[in-house]
């Protein structure tokens, strides 16, 4: 028999002093107490949704699909068992299982007994994956280091936790509903896009799921959120149609969202809660398909079958309301299996009718390919497109959702993915082409992909709206977890123009791994995050959940843990680390997505590149001596023969306002004589126009913005619209930035806001992007509207620079907690810092000295 492994949350509670109790009271009212204990742990695990496992003694050990759950039963067990006078330990841990039931093992379960005994009397304490599987839903932990578990190979970070999120939501297992049975035989999960592909008869592509995750419970959806209609896996008459279990979601979720109002919760909630519930294998009643569906947070249930009659198929199924079972109606429909897209379009209508009831003349109609395509070639091309976008494979998702659109250019929902999966390779240009392409189509798509689309085009733009599209989009479809992924994504590449911080893109991504576990792509920019918090325990729990679901995603993780051991390990690993660099992910070591505290860690790094001649060398290098205080050699630097001119200028664009003298020299060097510059490029513009507003030259800055326009129509002619705006606005940023310098600061800031948004590019995001943010700090500030320029300044996250002006003005508006964080990584970064900024270093260093005894007050 095959094995049956699963990703389960594991709960070991164990009695405190259990044979001195039981010498106290006495074999027989020991007994008794025992007998209670353990009828009151296992009434929590099923309120919970868990499931008891091995029992040994007093310990009893449980297993939870949602790590969520699993803290919030260990809280409420500890809570309630005073009332036994009981004391407890308890340790969680998150891991493969072998079996099921009472047959349980496996180094998971072995981990988290250990972990109990490594609690204090009455204390929960988890290990380091549970805590990152819900990082940003509100549970509170606290650091208790790292332990060496006895028969666990290597240290564990364990944390015991401290406080619920609010208003923590128990889960209900039972109630009374009408005892109606629908045989819905399993044989495994597979995700619902390997399902629809095999469903149309296309062979090949299966990923068996076994867990899809946390919850997100009912009560946690905003009122934004339509009801939901929630499809279960149909049943199946033959083991030839077993595929349609699972495709029936897929396709008649994308056909019923959004008609007459409704919400189909997203597939991957769907099945991620039929795995709580239902498991592997087994025939399902009506109460435990309810139950799945009401923990999806639907207010509706569609139940079906698909039956096979001969060369014909029928697709039957019933609506419940989820709360109180009362079936609301049945639809039926037969027709040839070549007819699958008529059929299910005749089945979508029938559904909704016996869901808001109304004639055939009242409803909107439904059209399955609309939504997706009539080419199976076209769809068998997405959907492997699909699978490596999930894993993270995003170059060969790229081809493969390439070929669906040169097979079917009507596609509309390919075309949105192509894009997607181009944001990640880095090819702006026909990202955008393919964003286009799926606005040409939009009226083909489902309204959630449009809202994907709009937001990508508004990304584009620089428009202030896009980011409020996908924050109003994750409160209609709150089940949704590429809505929260493509929430945290926005935050993170366009929140710093949007005053979003690392916290609120740190939060979407959390969300959206909580409702898809699987879903690779969310993970990746929460190891940036820990980078930019040095968080060397966070950072090593996601690289160890990321290694433990993901084998598609091993040469990402064995990357990651490269640039993990050089930002954390001692000197000796972080060598040794060094010197595999040719297999890292390169975001991992840009220098924004470094704390303060691990720059000292780049610069072997930097240097090795800028040995190497290239591109961008000398630039990198320069910035992180910049940062580190290190001004003097980062200019010997920029002024050396060999510095490109292109970085050497862009370089001191980035200086300029850092209260840091520059010599003359080099900045003759840089903007004097000493040649002509490539009028094709946006950033030497820039870079020539700064200089230009800087030094009152208006016939230099008149050029330098005669040369972006010239950028701009041609770009227009050539119907570049995005490239038109970014190159028009950032003409008028130097526009802006020149009339700071003549001394006229309101006219700037009227400037400045209106193009703080431009669109997205490596030059708008490296250069005039954070330039313009600067600008904005400087000017508020100097006339001292500190908290708008506070705003500002955050935007930069850990530029040290900012972070010491955000010491100051938090000091003079009285906020102390702040000006000793932003104080503090001013310490981290400026211990060796140029003489001419001692001064500066040590003013920080008093401040938190003398505010040390009022944080402990």
């Amino acid at each position: 028999m095959p094995s049956r492994r699963s990703l389960q949350t594991i709960l070991f509670t164990d009695v405190v002093d259990s044979t001195k109790r039981a010498v106290e009271l006495g074999d027989r009212l020991w007994s008794n107490v025992l007998a209670e204990y353990r009828e009151l742990v296992r009434s929590e695990i099923g309120r919970f949704g868990g499931s008891e496992a091995n029992l040994s003694g007093d310990g009893i050990l449980a297993t939870f699909e949602r790590p969520a759950a699993a803290l919030r039963c260990a809280w409420s067990i500890h809570e309630r068992i005073r009332e036994l006078g009981l004391e407890l330990r308890s340790g969680l841990h998150a891991g493969e299982v072998e079996g099921k039931g009472q047959e349980l093992s496996g180094i998971a379960v072995h981990t988290a007994v250990r972990i109990a005994d490594a609690a204090e009397p009455g204390e929960i304490v988890a290990s380091g994956t549970v805590r990152e599987l819900v990082a940003g839903t509100g549970f509170g932990f606290a650091a208790r280091g790292s332990r060496d578990l006895e028969g666990v190979p290597g240290e564990k970070a364990i944390f015991a936790l401290e406080k619920l999120p609010p208003g923590s939501i128990s889960f209900r297992t039972t109630r009374w509903i009408p005892e109606l049975t629908v045989a819905q035989t399993k044989k495994g999960l597979a995700a619902a896009a390997v399902v629809l592909l095999v469903l149309f008869g296309l062979a090949g592509l299966w990923v068996v799921v076994q867990d899809r995750g946390e919850s997100f419970a009912p009560g946690e959806a905003v009122a934004e959120a339509g009801p939901g209609l929630a499809v279960l896996p149909f049943g199946v008459n033959s083991p030839e149609l077993d595929e349609w279990s699972e495709g029936m979601v897929d396709v008649l979720g994308i056909n019923l969202d959004g008609v007459a109002g409704l919400r189909a919760i997203d597939s991957r909630t769907v099945l991620a809660r039929w795995s709580e519930v239902v498991g592997e294998e087994g025939e399902v009643d009506l109460v435990e398909s309810l139950e799945v569906a009401r923990r999806t947070g639907a207010r509706y249930a569609l139940v079906g079958d698909v039956v096979g009659l001969g060369s014909d198929l029928r697709i039957s199924g019933e609506v419940y309301d989820v709360e109180s079972g009362e079936r609301l109606g049945r639809s039926s429909v037969e027709g040839g299996r070549d007819e699958v897209f008529d059929l299910v379009d005749r089945f979508s209508m029938e559904i909704v009718r016996a869901v808001v009831g109304g004639d055939a003349e009242e409803l909107p109609g439904v059209d399955l390919a609309r939504a997706t395509t009539d080419s199976l070639t076209a769809l068998k091309s997405y959907l492997e497109g699909e699978i490596l976008f999930r894993a993270g494979e995003f170059e060969p998702a790229v081809e493969s959702y390439r070929r669906a659109v040169e097979r079917d250019s009507t596609f509309a929902l390919a075309w949105i993915r192509l894009a997607n999966s181009l944001g990640w390779t880095g090819d702006y240009e026909l990202e955008r082409q393919a964003v286009d392409h799926a606005l040409g189509q939009i009226e083909r798509l489902p309204a959630r992909e449009a809202t994907m689309v709009r937001y990508m085009q508004g990304f584009q733009l620089g428009a202030a709206w896009a980011v409020d599209t996908l924050e109003q989009a994750v409160r209609r479809y709150p089940d949704d977890a590429m809505m929260w992924y493509g929430l945290g994504e926005a935050y993170w590449h366009f929140g710093k123009r949007s005053f979003a911080g690392p916290a609120d893109a740190e939060r979407a991504f959390a969300r959206a791994v909580e409702i898809d576990p699987l879903f690779g792509p969310a993970y990746i920019h929460r190891v940036n995050l820990a980078f930019v918090e040095a968080d060397s325990a966070r950072a090593a729990g996601i690289l160890d959940t990321l290694a433990m679901l993901a084998e598609s995603g091993s040469e990402d993780v064995a990357a990651s843990r490269i640039a993990f051991r050089i930002a954390f390990g001692d000197p000796t690993t972080a060598e040794r680390a060094r010197a595999r660099l040719d297999s890292i992910v390169p975001h991992l070591l840009d220098l924004p997505h470094w704390h303060p505290r691990l720059l000292e860690r780049q610069e072997p790094i930097l240097r090795a590149r800028l040995e190497e001649e290239e591109i961008g060398g000398a630039y990198d290098l320069a910035s992180n001596l910049f940062q580190r205080g290190r001004v003097e050699e980062a200019l010997e630097l920029l002024a050396r023969p060999a510095t490109p001119p292109i970085e050497r200028r862009v370089a001191l664009v980035h200086f300029f306002h850092h209260r840091v003298p520059l010599p003359d020299s080099l900045l003759e060097q840089a903007f004097g004589s000493a040649g002509e510059i490539d009028t094709t490029d946006a950033a030497e513009w820039f870079a020539e126009g700064a200089w230009a507003g800087r030094a009152g030259d208006a016939r230099r800055l008149r050029r330098a913005i005669d040369g972006l326009e010239t950028l701009a129509e041609t770009g227009l002619a050539e119907g570049d619209t995005i490239g038109y705006r970014f190159h028009t606005n950032t003409a008028r940023a130097l526009e802006g930035h020149a009339a700071w310098h003549r001394g006229d600061p309101e006219r700037a800031l009227e400037i400045l806001e209106e193009v703080r948004l431009l669109g997205r590019s490596p030059i708008s995001t490296v250069l005039v992007g954070p330039a313009i943010r600067w600008w904005h700090a400087e000017i508020l500030d100097e006339t001292g509207r500190l908290r708008e320029a506070a705003r500002y300044y955050e935007t930069h996250w850990n530029d040290v620079y900012a972070l010491e002006r955000l010491g100051h003005i938090y000091e003079e508006l009285g906020e102390i907690e702040k000006a000793r964080g932003a104080y503090g990584k001013v310490l981290d970064a400026w211990k060796d810092s140029d003489p001419f900024l001692r001064e500066r270093w040590e003013h920080a260093r008093r401040y938190v000295a003398e505010t040390e005894p009022m944080k402990r007050r």
